[in-house]
């Protein structure tokens, strides 16, 4: 409703409204900061005023005003009817003339209260030591107060000015640094936020967290890592990049288990060499005008692995290590057989960088002398190899059947001259049954961009779905896994993911879903690919 005096001239207003920083979100209070409706409230000349409730939409057009100036305030509602900010802007209205006005709707101002507690199990740190730093944004860290018990320690402030705060935390055990955190908090007026760090024995001891946070609201600046893997050997570096849902940002700061890394200022960091064997968090704090976000990964530095094998190393294209470390299911009698190749990014088979002898020989130590088994890599033999590669040879029957076709000695005879990739002999080696590093060079085929795949199986892999009683089946289908690499990128280490499954008995060379497989998904325990430099 609008009142004002009678017999003045009128002008009208479209109003815009904007909110700023009101639906962000990382350590905050039980606070709903999502803007459901405004309240629009205004004062003019004399006695005028202008009230509307229930606004939901973001502009606003009032006609009939009085002359002159007027203050007007917008109130922001959370869909509990609390009031979770406001803004106010003075125009000057003119008669007959629509005047433009915009309200910049920001959180209340005010002070509210930090929890901050940490907890981790009874036993697992003899002489803890917590220290930690809260540092408003723009401002000087505060060094914490912590006085830690048996197995926790907390501290609070019951007054703290609204806005962001970069919270960091080092948990240690004497000298031992044992564990570290970098946050971002928000603070609103009148709500009180804890901060809950929760550790298991696991996090104590390797440095990774749970971490709990309590409780939720808004949209948060949101931080995507690329570059990473979960499981880094020991020695070698990953770089690792971020990117942002309002990039690029203001201001950019790495920590490594809680303690800032000097001089990482950028969106990407390259760390790992150097590194001890254990688990460790990487987080990240970006600033956007008055906006604190963070986000954080976790990896563990592993052993490198016990074995080294060598392929290919004549080939003047991009210098390859492959990384094979088991699964809890590897050792698990019988052992996998598995290849390893290279494709263009459309699919085309290129090359092969390692092939088990069984898969590249059809030779077979359970078999005891030689026999066709086209279920042992068919996805990499449809693309590799030819059909019946024996032809005319009534010793071996293969018709229908994609294998490899060995030209050296090791079949039995007579063993014809086939043709086969050119480079399967020359990597084809004995099945390494420990975890491996494969040191290997691709063809100098001047492609920058291409895709590492592998295959893995066992024969006679059953489950509950591929049964031993139905002896038809030979067992859970092989597996494939791939990643696309860039010799170009600043990404140097890549990880191998799931994609799919080969033909359980071998009839094709499609790619085949993964449902009804078990435990031969634990056969490999990670694959990663590695660009020398």
């Amino acid at each position: 409703m609008v009142h004002s005096p009678p017999e003045e001239e009128y002008g009208s207003l479209t109003l815009t409204l904007s909110s700023s920083g009101m639906g962000r979100k990382d350590i905050v209070p039980p606070l709903d900061m999502e803007i459901a409706y405004y309240g629009v409230f205004g004062d003019g000349p004399g006695a005028a005023t202008v009230s509307r409730f229930g606004v939901t939409g973001t502009t606003i057009v009032e006609v009939s005003l009085v002359t002159g100036e007027w203050t007007i305030r917008a109130d922001a509602f959370n869909a509990d009817g609390y009031l979770i900010g406001t803004g106010s802007v003075v125009v000057g209205i003119a008669a007959g003339q629509s005047t433009q006005a915009q309200i910049r709707v920001t959180p209340l101002e005010g002070n509210g209260e930090l929890s901050i507690t940490v907890a981790w199990p009874a036993g697992t740190v003899a002489n803890p030591a917590l220290t930690g730093t809260l540092e408003p944004l723009g401002g000087s860290p505060q060094v914490i107060p912590f006085m830690p018990g048996t197995n926790s320690a907390s501290y609070s402030y019951p007054s703290l000015d609204a806005g962001y705060y970069l919270l960091t935390l080092q948990l240690s055990d004497g000298p031992v640094q044992k564990w570290g955190a970098a946050e971002a908090i928000r603070i609103l007026k009148d709500q009180t936020t804890e901060a809950s760090f929760t550790l298991t024995a696991e996090d104590v001891n390797s440095g990774e967290v749970d971490l709990t946070i309590v409780p939720d609201m808004g949209d948060p600046i949101a931080i995507y890592f690329e570059g990473h893997t979960q499981q880094l050997p020991a020695g070698l570096d990953m770089t690792v990049t971020a990117t942002t849902s309002n990039d690029p940002m203001d201001d950019y700061r790495w920590y490594l288990n809680g303690v800032k890394l000097v001089g990482a200022t950028g969106s990407s960091i390259t760390i790992g060499n150097g590194l001890p064997e254990r688990n460790h968090r990487l987080d990240l704090t970006v600033t956007k005008g008055n906006v604190l976000s963070s986000g954080h990964i976790t990896f563990s530095v592993i052993a490198p692995p016990a074995e080294t094998v060598y392929t290919n190393l004549s080939e003047g294209g991009a210098q390859l290590d492959v990384y094979l470390y088991k699964g809890p299911q590897f050792d698990v009698y019988p052992s996998p057989i598995y290849t390893i190749w290279v494709e263009d990014s459309d699919g085309t088979y290129m090359h092969s960088l390692f092939v088990s002898n069984g898969i590249g020989t059809n030779q077979y130590p359970m078999s005891g002398n030689w026999a066709a088994r086209p279920m042992c890599a068919p996805y990499w033999a449809h693309k590799s190899c030819i059909e019946d590669p024996y032809a005319g040879d009534p010793a071996h029957d293969t018709t229908g059947m994609y294998l490899a076709l060995p030209s050296g000695a090791g079949g039995p005879p007579p063993y014809p001259e086939g043709p086969i990739p050119s480079d399967l002999d020359a990597v084809t080696q004995a099945t390494r049954l420990v975890d491996f590093h494969l040191r290997t060079n691709r063809k100098d085929d001047g492609m920058s961009q291409f895709r590492v795949l592998l295959e893995i199986g066992k024969a006679w892999d059953y489950n509950s779905y591929y049964t031993k009683a139905d002896y038809n089946l030979p067992g859970q289908p092989t597996l494939i896994y791939g990643v696309d690499v860039d010799t170009q990128s600043t990404q140097k280490l890549y990880t191998m993911s799931l994609l799919g499954a080969g033909h359980v008995f071998g009839s094709d060379g499609a790619m085949h879903s993964t449902e009804n497989i078990t435990t031969a998904l634990d056969i490999l325990g990670t694959a990663l690919v590695h660009v020398r430099e």
